[in-house]
């Protein structure tokens, strides 16, 4: 049953599915987000879910074997987005209970395990679970792994204008890398368009390139592009959180400067050349770490290095063979257990 944005988490459900399909199951993706029409044993058969609230709901119908992805941590994102003290319990309450009954357990990050063992004193088997971060790009593109390809301080900032994703810090930041580096370029790619030039404008920045990219269209767009913008602040929202456009950047060869509350990706890129964490959160501290990590990438930049580190990135943390072949093997263990 994938959730309403389904265009974003289109890939995740269809390694779900793949998943499912190399344990042995024959897979229906129900369309619209709705089982009505469609002829289920609810003692047997196998329902995936995108979030607490549908689990909770196929549990009071009588269904018994859900599963669920969570793909963050909802009453946390709400109380951010300033919804009342009691909207935000309610949330809870309702993930406690999808908690308890929920079979198998898709997980973005041990972080996100972790907060929820923490918070509802409940464990989560490592043998009724998986780990999988959020991705949708599954190799690299060797058009961005040419050697001068990629413009010298080169920007890029893509993904939505959500309060959590701070874009506003974003350009302060560059700015302030603009005044001490003046050939630096930043480009903004969003479906937001008007919200971020409106945001840009008011900014006092020109020149700044605002435009929507289809997914189709991305690897040409980010093919030049040298490094990419993931900046956070360090709240249980972020830290738990595995940011789709990780998974881009790499591909495309955009070294991501990321805040490293980012847990997950912090932990998989640790050992990465091209890669820029920071660990402050105030607009100079970031610069400041910014600048000198930038400038020694781009002084001693390799293609051929780069790539080796991106491959490498798709062979463990973002390897949908690897997540097929381990996670199928835990749920066929899990079900065929179960079977009357």
């Amino acid at each position: 049953m994938p959730t309403s944005n389904v265009m974003t988490t289109a890939y995740y459900y269809s390694l779900i599915q793949r998943i499912f399909e190399a344990a042995g199951f024959d897979v229906v993706m129900c369309e619209g987000g709705s089982l009505k029409g469609y002829r289920i044993n609810k003692k047997n058969d196998v329902v995936v879910v995108g979030n607490a609230y549908p689990a909770v709901k196929l549990w009071l119908k009588g269904y018994k074997r859900i599963c669920t992805w969570y793909q963050g941590v909802v009453p946390e994102e709400r109380k951010m987005q300033g919804c009342s003290s009691l909207y935000v319990y309610l949330h809870s309450l309702v993930e406690r209970k999808s908690l308890r009954v929920t079979s198998f357990f898709f997980i973005i990050s041990e972080s996100i395990k972790a907060h929820f063992e923490k918070k509802y004193g409940t464990s989560i088997e490592t043998s009724r679970s998986a780990v999988i971060p959020c991705f949708n790009e599954t190799d690299t593109f060797d058009n961005c792994f040419v050697p001068g390809v990629k413009k010298p301080f080169s920007f890029v900032y893509s993904g939505g204008m959500g309060v959590w994703q701070c874009f506003d810090k974003t350009l302060d930041v560059f700015k302030e890398i603009k005044r001490k580096i003046p050939v630096a370029t930043v480009s903004i790619f969003t479906f937001q368009v008007d919200k971020a030039k409106e945001i840009v404008e008011a900014n006092g920045l020109r020149g700044v390139e605002v435009k929507y990219v289809p997914k189709e269209e991305m690897n040409q767009a980010l093919s030049d592009k040298m490094f990419g913008f993931v900046l956070r602040e360090d709240n249980t929202v972020n830290r738990v959180a595995t940011p789709t456009k990780f998974s881009n950047y790499i591909a495309n060869g955009v070294v991501p400067i990321f805040s490293d509350c980012v847990e997950g990706f912090a932990t998989a890129s640790r050992a990465m050349k091209y890669s820029i964490p920071v660990s402050k959160y105030d607009v100079n501290g970031i610069v400041d770490e910014i600048i000198p990590k930038a400038k020694r990438i781009v002084e001693t930049y390799s293609a051929v290095d780069h790539k080796k580190e991106c491959d490498n990135l798709f062979a463990s943390y973002y390897s949908e063979g690897e997540y097929i072949k381990n996670v199928s093997a835990k749920i066929r263990t899990l079900f065929n257990a179960n079977e009357r």
